[in-house]
């Protein structure tokens, strides 16, 4: 006969057997039946069960494997494949409940599989299915009735049935003469083992694979000591707790009756069902962690409850040959067991629980074993009263301590996100759920905002927001002080805003339990299970206990907040208003008061459209750092007048006060717009992608006064704004638009007042040459008209033509100067030499360098023609010659040098060695910044005639500045237009 382990099974058409050797194939099976009866090693039958099966027709897969019950897998044996023996085939498998496999086991009936590769019960083998293309499958069970000893799966690359007929017969003979020598075999291995010479016996003559199989049936286990009862209650009462008994006792009966599993069943009021507490096994069960959640309801075994509430011992020794109705099988099936004993548990007419021993195999329960484990049922009804009332101590002590402990960190710790996951965790454990979240219920928007989550699920943000509720769940959860309990929330209707988020975090059971316990509660604990277990009234006890204890942390936290905010409100508004109230430049003022606002606000994006008084275009003036996805167009001109988002602030900002009473928001005077309600002209400047939200408000005094801006703040649109933002926003703005009103208004009058002092010294100048002037002519004309001879006619008429002259002059001051100074910018320019010009302005301050006896001096005159408004060049330059003058000792020096800087410009530097004062030249030089209200050396002469200069000077485009050098020298320097030749 050939090994199939000698190469792979042949292909479809070429085997060695076909479906029309009826005889041959009789014969075989008939040689490998002798062959198996010959065999004294288990071992040794698994090669020939495979050999003969490989031999039939369109056969490509064989795998053999025994049933190990103590952990419900499959031990592979061997077999064979199209492309050799792999490994896998004697590895271990898995008999999943409800899988392929386990269906055979349990049913012990052959099932046949049309496509292996989609069926999907097969688990593990649909994957080897696909790898090696078997579709159409059988799979035997190897064992007598009562008994499953393995299995045999036979597999095709074809679709559909592969034995027919006289094939399985076959295979059923070849399956019942192994199972009988299987049982041969097993029953000898003792005898041997005992007979045998006491020395070593070598590997191979070992059987390994005896282990592999189950215990035979025995149906008369080992007697029971008559005094066991005794030593069990007196072992049993040697230990220290109630609970600790309960558990030596359910190990002692474990001992005594050796099943499987040995169980006790307690009966849970909340649920109807009978919970599996404790249970005690050779090896873990597996899945330990799940052992505390198994129960079965008392309404699928009403029969079995009933025998047991009548104190009636329930005994099954083969599920599979009842017929009774009294079978409980959906408790068999739930603890996979074929033979079970139960007693009952009763305290007064009360059902309490069942203590049950299983076993997967067939067994004849004796009397002694039966009076064993009710002895027991009715130690543990001793004990279970006291042992109920420990487990509620128990648990009231461990919520007292986490409330206590809670308290404990609430009072000492100040990190409050630390103390909520202590709190969480502990409750978590406390309750066996997987999931907490803290909640607070936003009035405004009515979301609900995740304060905590425990834990936080890996490699994925947790929970951000809960959405509103329906205005019937608001209603119910805000008016109920109980818990809400859910134990299912897919089936459930309440809370179906909740259902997508909660779900995703694979807890079906859910407690709602608010943290105050009256008023309108802002604060929920959400508690999540992933099990199936419900809700008992302990865990709601202790769930609400935690929960009102972090109401009181959340109430800290609270206010802990909004004094954080309040503080950090006042101090931005302090800031604020000193910054306002630092500046009296304009520009400063704008740019401290949008990084306040932003700081204040805590916005990316603040900014300020101003505008001068009677303009359409007003001006973007933002921080000197914008985030990009908040950017505004900073170089943009807006027309006011065009724009929907600041025609509705300035309309808003013109409104009376009585038209704001009945108005639905609470703070009317800012708008606040979302990304839909901005126009198109106003997304051309601001452009950031992530402006989500827009809140603008005027600066505007006074209805009856004329707006200076707009203040923009722009941030996303998920951003909230609490009533002491606005509150705080109002304010600064409200303070920005009086700053921002009176220093524009004091620049207005300052530059008012500056240009009418300059008007006021150019016209007094002008008078004082004017009146000098017309003296000197006065003087000729009266000598004229007195002198003897008389002089003639002619003289007297040249003398009053230069009279009438002098006069004439005085006509475009007083027709184009009598509030301002005349602009010299589209005027026309006048021109005059330079020698004119100087001697001219020397000849004016004559008296006084002969009194003082000055020593004056021109250096390198040039032939130049200065050029603009000479009338204001000359008398500049008259007083920079006077102030010159009068700061000189007596004989003292005054030099004036010329030089043309290029063919435009012209400097005339005036030096002397006088004394002035350092303060002057500071003042001079930072006029614009001074504060008027101070003294200041500008306010008297020399200083306010040559502030007057300055002025002037500016006024004409030229240059003025006023030093001192290092030998102690005084340096006027006049940078002046030259005539430029044609």
């Amino acid at each position: 006969m050939t090994n199939p382990a000698t190469g792979p099974l042949p292909e479809r058409g070429g085997t060695s057997l076909s479906r029309s050797s009826d005889d041959m194939t009789v014969a075989l099976l008939a040689t490998t039946l002798d062959q198996l009866r010959q065999q004294t090693d288990l071992a040794a039958l698994w090669p020939l069960v495979i050999d003969f099966l490989c031999q039939l027709s369109g056969v490509h897969l064989v795998w053999l494997a025994t049933y190990q019950g103590a952990d419900q897998s499959l031990q592979g044996q061997g077999g064979q494949t199209a492309v050799g023996t792999p490994n896998f085939l004697k590895q271990r498998f898995p008999a999943t409940a409800g899988g392929l496999l386990d269906q055979v086991i349990m049913q012990k009936h052959p099932v046949s599989v049309p496509d292996l590769q989609a069926e999907p019960r097969a688990g593990e083998w649909c994957r080897v299915a696909k790898k090696l293309r078997i579709q159409g499958t059988v799979v035997y069970p190897i064992g007598a009735r009562e008994d499953c000893l393995g299995l045999v799966l036979i597999g095709s690359n074809h679709w559909g049935e592969i034995l027919r007929g006289q094939e399985q017969h076959l295979v059923a003979i070849l399956l019942s003469g192994l199972t009988q020598e299987i049982y041969r075999l097993r029953a000898s291995l003792p005898r041997s083992r005992a007979t045998a010479a006491p020395q070593a016996i070598p590997a191979a003559a070992q059987l390994p694979l005896v282990s592999d199989l189950p215990p035979p049936l025995d149906p008369s286990p080992p007697p029971l000591d008559a005094t066991l009862a005794s030593q069990l209650l007196q072992e049993v009462s040697q230990t220290p707790t109630v609970t600790a008994r309960i558990d030596a006792l359910l190990q002692r009966v474990h001992q005594a009756l050796q099943p499987a599993h040995t169980s006790l069943f307690t009966w849970q009021a909340e649920t109807q069902d009978y919970v599996r507490r404790r249970t005690t096994a050779d090896k873990p069960l597996p899945r330990e962690n799940e052992r505390k959640t198994v129960l079965i309801s008392a309404q699928v075994i009403p029969a079995f409850c009933q025998t047991l509430r009548s104190g009636q011992v329930v005994a099954i020794s083969d599920a599979h040959s009842l017929v009774s109705s009294q079978s409980p099988i959906p408790l068999l099936q739930l603890l996979k067991a074929t033979a079970i004993l139960a007693a009952p548990v009763i305290l007064g007419e009360q059902l309490w629980g069942f203590l049950i021993a299983d076993m997967p195999q067939s067994r004849i329960w004796s009397e002694a074993e039966r009076q064993m484990l009710r002895v027991a049922a009715q130690f543990v009804a001793l004990f279970a009263p006291v042992e109920m009332a420990e487990s509620k101590l128990a648990q009231a002590e461990a919520a007292r301590e986490l409330a206590s402990g809670l308290t404990q960190a609430i009072c000492s710790d100040q990190d409050w996100q630390g103390v909520l996951r202590q709190a969480c965790e502990q409750l978590v454990n406390h309750l066996q759920a997987q999931a907490t979240l803290l909640v607070r219920h936003d009035p405004d928007t009515g979301t609900f905002t995740v304060v905590h989550q425990y834990p936080l699920p890996r490699g994925r943000a947790g929970l951000v927001k809960l959405a509103a509720l329906s205005s019937l769940d608001w209603r119910n959860l805000s008016n109920k002080p109980d818990p809400e309990v859910i134990n299912d929330l897919a089936q459930d209707l309440r809370l179906i805003s909740w259902h997508q988020a909660l779900l995703s975090l694979h807890c079906p059971a859910w407690l709602v339990i608010s943290t105050q316990a009256t008023g309108t509660p802002n604060h929920f604990l959400l508690i999540g299970r992933n099990t199936g277990s419900a809700w008992l009234e302990s865990d709601l006890q202790s769930a609400q206990i935690i929960a009102r204890q972090l109401g009181v942390l959340t109430q800290q936290w609270q206010l802990q907040q909004q004094t954080q905010q309040q503080q950090h409100l006042y101090q931005a508004l302090q800031r604020g208003l000193v910054a306002i109230q630092k500046t009296q430049n304009l520009e400063r003022l704008e740019l401290a008061s949008i990084q306040n606002l932003m700081e204040l606000l805590q916005a990316p994006l603040v900014a300020l459209i101003t505008w001068q008084p009677g303009q359409t275009q007003g001006w973007i003036i933002v921080p000197p750092q914008v985030l990009p996805k908040f950017s505004i167009r900073a170089n943009y001109e807006i027309d006011i007048n065009r724009d929907p988002l600041i025609q509705a602030a300035l309309e808003i900002s013109q409104a009376d006060a009585s038209t704001f009473l009945n108005h639905p928001h609470p703070y009317p005077e800012v708008i606040q717009l979302g990304p839909t309600d901005l126009a198109p002209e106003t997304r051309e400047w601001l452009t950031g992608q992530e402006i989500g939200q827009v809140l603008a408000m005027a600066l505007r005094t006074d209805p009856e006064y004329q707006p200076s801006g707009v203040i923009i703040v722009a941030d996303r649109q998920d951003r909230s704004w609490p009533p002491a933002y606005f509150e705080a926003l109002i304010t600064l703005v409200n303070h920005l638009a009086y700053a921002h009103r009176s220093i524009s208004l004091s620049n207005v009058l300052i530059e008012g007042w500056q240009r009418l002092e300059m008007l006021n010294w150019y016209k007094h100048r002008r008078i004082e040459n004017l009146y000098r002037d017309l003296g000197g002519t006065y003087q000729q004309l009266y000598q004229g008209l007195t002198s003897h001879p008389p002089v003639a006619p002619s003289q007297l008429a040249r003398t009053g033509q230069q009279f009438q002259s002098q006069l004439t002059s005085l006509v475009p001051l007083l027709q184009q100067e009598a509030w301002e100074l005349k602009p010299t910018m589209g005027q026309q320019q006048e021109s005059l030499g330079l020698s004119t010009l100087l001697r001219r302005s020397l000849e004016r301050i004559e008296s006084l360098v002969k009194q003082k006896q000055l020593w004056t001096q021109v250096h390198n005159p040039e032939m130049l023609s200065v050029t603009g408004d000479i009338a204001k060049i000359d008398l500049v330059l008259q007083e920079l010659l006077l102030c010159a003058a009068q700061r000189s000792q007596a004989q003292g020096r005054i030099d004036i040098w010329c030089q043309a800087i290029d063919s435009q410009w012209l400097e005339l530097s005036i030096t002397d060695d006088g004394q002035i004062d350092p303060r002057l030249l500071i003042d001079l030089h930072h006029r614009e910044h001074l504060d008027w209200l101070a003294p200041s050396t500008l306010d008297q002469p020399p200083g306010r005639h040559l502030r007057a200069c300055f002025g002037i000077v500016a006024q004409l485009g030229a240059t003025l500045d006023l030093y001192k050098l290092e030998d102690d020298r005084v340096l006027s320097r006049l940078i002046l237009p030259l005539q430029v030749s044609a």
